[in-house]
């Protein structure tokens, strides 16, 4: 009840103080991710640090995998970025343009593991 109130009107009576925290976090003992706020929405950490570190919003066909399977352990270097972008049938020249389309998107990507200073990407603890 009082997750829908505040999800809805941004209100949640007396706990209200705890989620207007910036650095408010939980961890969900349904799946075990880290979800924290962004404004007045509830996000996953994993995606949140990704979407800092890229500088832009994940794609919906994009995902956040943890490396070592830790679904807490949020540092940029055990993310990885995934995608389930592929082309539609098997033909050649469907592959190539699927390719050109990856090219342009992922290009200038980094992945965090091979980037400097990824320390400053990653939320740290609250």
């Amino acid at each position: 009840m009082h997750y829908e109130r505040w999800r809805r009107d941004g209100e949640c009576g007396q706990s209200d103080s705890k989620l207007n925290n910036p650095n408010w976090r939980y961890i969900s003992p349904e799946h075990g991710y880290v979800l924290v706020r962004d404004g007045k929405k509830l996000v996953f950490e994993h995606r949140k640090v990704m979407k800092a570190y890229l500088g832009r919003p994940l794609l919906k066909r994009e995902t956040v995998h943890h490396k070592n399977g830790v679904r807490d352990d949020n540092r940029i270097e055990n993310l990885e970025l995934w995608s389930n972008y592929h082309p539609f049938g098997q033909r050649v020249e469907d592959k190539l343009v699927w390719a050109k389309e990856i090219i342009k998107l992922y290009g200038d990507y980094t992945p965090p593991s091979k980037a400097p200073e990824t320390d400053k990407y990653f939320i740290k603890e609250y």
